[in-house]
C-alpha cells in the first residue's frame, strides 16, 4: 500500500497522507497455514491460499480497515467423525469468502533527511465473517466467526501483512466437538488508488 497510499509523487503524496483523515484502496494474494482445533479429531498443518480487495482508512495513528476476502481450505480431519460413523477420515477443499474488521496502531517512520514518512507499520486486532461458499458438508455450519490479530507494514504502493485467525465457532452442528479453525497467513498487496480528506 503506499505507506498508505503514496502515488507517483510519493513524498508528497504521503506527507498528506499521514497528516490527514485519508482512505486507501488495493488488492492483495495470501498463502498460509490452516489447522483445526477439536475434540477426538485431528487437523494437520495445511497449506491455504486467497486473494481479495482491502479499504483502509487512516484518522490520525488509528488504522481501520475492511475488505472481502476468498479462500480456499484443505479440511483433512481424521480420528472420530459423528456425522460419518463409516470412516475415521474427511478431506475436503472449504472455499470461503469473508469480510474482516481490523482495528490498529499506525506507528510512522520518517527519512532522516527529508523529515517525511518512509514507511508504517501498523499492529492491528479484529474479527471476521465467514461464508462457506462450496456444497455444504453434511453436519458441518455454513457461517464461521473467529478473531484475528497481526502486523502489516505500508511501504510506498505495497502493503505486507501477517496475520493469525482463530475461529469463535464450532462448525460442526451435530454433536459437540469443537471444531474450530485456526490459520498464520501471509499476504502482499498493492494500492491502486488513495482520496485524501480535504
Amino acid at each position: 500500500m503506499s505507506v498508505f497510499g503514496m502515488a507517483a509523487q510519493n513524498d508528497s503524496i504521503m506527507t498528506r497522507a499521514v497528516s490527514n483523515n485519508s482512505t486507501y484502496y488495493g488488492v492483495h494474494g495470501n498463502i498460509g497455514i490452516n489447522s483445526i482445533s477439536a475434540s477426538n479429531l485431528t487437523q494437520h498443518n495445511k497449506p491455504d491460499f486467497g486473494g481479495g480487495f482491502y479499504i483502509s482508512h487512516m484518522r490520525g495513528s488509528l488504522l481501520m480497515e475492511t475488505g472481502v476476502n476468498w479462500t480456499t481450505r484443505k479440511l483433512d480431519l481424521t480420528g472420530f467423525i459423528p456425522q460419518y460413523t463409516d470412516i475415521t477420515s474427511l478431506k475436503r477443499s472449504l472455499n470461503y469468502i469473508d469480510v474482516p474488521l481490523k482495528l490498529g496502531l499506525a506507528v510512522k517512520f520518517f527519512n532522516r533527511d527529508t523529515q517525511k514518512v518512509s514507511a508504517i507499520m501498523a499492529p492491528h486486532v479484529g474479527m471476521y465473517v465467514g461464508c462457506l461458499v462450496n456444497d455444504r458438508l453434511d453436519g458441518f455450519r455454513r457461517w464461521d466467526v473467529g478473531g484475528k490479530v497481526g502486523i502489516d507494514f505500508y511501504i510506498r504502493r505495497i502493503r505486507i501483512g501477517f496475520d493469525y485467525t482463530r475461529g469463535w465457532v464450532d462448525i460442526n452442528k451435530h454433536i459437540d466437538r469443537h471444531v474450530k479453525t485456526k490459520s498464520f497467513d501471509f499476504s502482499i498487496g498493492w494500492t491502486f488508488a488513495t482520496h485524501v480528506a480535504k
